[in-house]
């Protein structure tokens, strides 16, 4: 990635520009390879290209490059000064009179689009200080009150065959958000996804969001909630869900303010106004003072909103990709503990039987901050020759090595069919960075690597493996 400097932090949130790094844009290029796309005869086009990350990627009939930020199409043509085949780059704003023509592509030619759109809720609290209520003209069709979700509408009416694009997983599994795609979501079916924390973009921040690398196909069938609901999200670190895993509290309570249906002399506590997990994390919860967000909590829906008190700390054993969901709930297991929810809620104390709910609930998702505070030692063999002595690895960090070319060239050979070791290359390679050459990896990374070097025989994949070990051992 090169990095961004020519926007200050106020124009940065406006633009939406967070530049992509290497390691993300090899992973948009190995989805679109993976779906068995025939590359060569798609023209390319990301039309919020920044410095041009994304038209690295090779193989395509043409690639396109535009972007409404001139200092940064000056900074992407430096970028690609010394190629032989230059990207066409072209200063416009991407959302104000849209159609193929303008971005040079002929209505019959084969159309992928990829990149980071932009993405700025203009309604959003968070850093609203900094946000410009007006932003660039754009076609009245584009308008919402994201401009990323403007982004994906464009890309409708330039009737793109494939679209393989980072946007905030909210704009999926948010059922508000979801309708506002309106027809980007009956022509388009979404395809292959993986989610990513925006810690990526923004390592200081505060509190951090799942975006989603999403692969659409156009299709006239479209997709609707209920296949969102039950689409598996993948996730970098190897996880998955699907909404439908999970029970949520809007089932059960009322999580804006209420006054105009309950009357005041019914409530018996009032609660701050509910959006997902990620807002909870920052927001209060039961309130004294009668605000335009309080929600009234009659008697015989106390205990859940005990039940969200109590949710709210534990907040940190929920992991970032769940950020966006409502509060989660198991409202059968719940109805047995809930006098002990109630009582958590009011003396602040956690039993036994309230950690094992949440840890039932969250299964494999459930953050183990302790366990992964320990330290283990793991010992590193090539067919049983010890290459390294024990080394001491905390489960959380990711650990970093230099590659030598040789291992650089093992790990990005064509990855050839799916499984386990083809995952671990795909993973391994989106954890490289071109610039430094160096391979990030953590203590399962590195079991993984040294299982299939030394455990399924010699050859093939055993040998991309081992160098990368080789590296490790140095």
């Amino acid at each position: 990635m090169t990095i961004q400097t020519h926007l200050n932090t106020k124009e940065t949130i406006n633009f939406g520009s967070f530049y992509t790094p290497d390691s993300i844009v090899r992973l948009v290029y190995q989805m679109l390879l993976d779906s068995k796309i025939n590359i060569k005869d798609y023209v390319l086009l990301d039309n919020s290209c920044g410095y041009g990350s994304f038209l690295n990627l090779e193989g395509f009939k043409q690639n396109i490059g535009a972007d409404i930020d001139k200092q940064a199409l000056q900074e992407a043509q430096k970028n690609f000064k010394d190629c032989a085949i230059k990207p066409l780059f072209l200063h416009t704003n991407s959302l104000q009179n849209v159609l193929r023509e303008k971005f040079n592509i002929l209505e019959s030619s084969k159309l992928i689009i990829v990149g980071n759109p932009p993405y700025n809720d203009k309604t959003s609290i968070v850093q609203n200080h900094l946000k410009n209520v007006d932003s660039a003209p754009m076609d009245s069709q584009l308008k919402a009150r994201d401009i990323g979700i403007s982004f994906l509408r464009s890309f409708d009416i330039l009737k793109a065959d494939y679209i393989c694009v980072l946007h905030p997983l909210s704009y999926l599994i948010k059922e508000s958000n979801f309708k506002s795609l309106k027809n980007f979501a009956k022509h388009y079916r979404l395809l292959d996804s993986m989610i990513i924390s925006s810690q990526i973009f923004c390592p200081k921040s505060l509190g951090f969001f799942p975006i989603v690398i999403a692969l659409y196909e156009r299709d006239n069938q479209g997709m609707d909630y209920h296949f969102i609901c039950n689409f598996s999200f993948k996730t970098r670190e190897g996880k998955s869900f699907k909404l439908n895993d999970f029970d949520f509290i809007a089932q059960y309570i009322d999580k804006y303010p209420n006054k105009k249906r309950v009357d005041s002399k019914q409530k018996v506590a009032m609660f701050y106004t509910l959006r997902d997990i990620n807002a909870l994390r920052r927001s209060k919860t039961f309130i004294s003072k009668n605000t335009a967000n309080a929600v009234y909590v009659t008697q015989d829906k106390y205990s859940l909103y005990c039940y969200v008190d109590v949710f709210k700390q534990i907040i940190k054993h929920i992991p970032y990709y769940l950020g966006n969901c409502d509060i989660l709930i198991d409202f059968k297991k719940f109805q047995t503990l809930e006098s002990v929810f109630i009582k958590a809620s009011e003396n602040k104390i956690l039993s036994e039987d309230i950690v094992q709910y949440f840890k039932d609930l969250l299964g494999e998702h459930y953050e183990d901050w302790e366990a992964r505070k320990t330290t283990k030692f793991v010992q590193i063999k090539i067919n049983n020759v010890k290459i390294m002595n024990e080394i001491q690895i905390k489960e959380f960090y990711m650990n970093s090595v230099k590659l030598n070319q040789e291992a650089i060239n093992n790990l990005f050979k064509p990855i050839n069919g799916t499984g386990g070791h083809q995952s671990l290359l795909k993973n391994l390679q989106g954890q490289y960075d071109k610039e430094s050459q160096t391979l990030e990896y953590d203590n399962d990374d590195l079991e993984k690597i040294k299982r299939y070097s030394e455990e399924y025989g010699k050859g093939g994949f055993q040998d991309r493996f081992n160098s990368i070990l080789s590296c490790i051992g140095k």
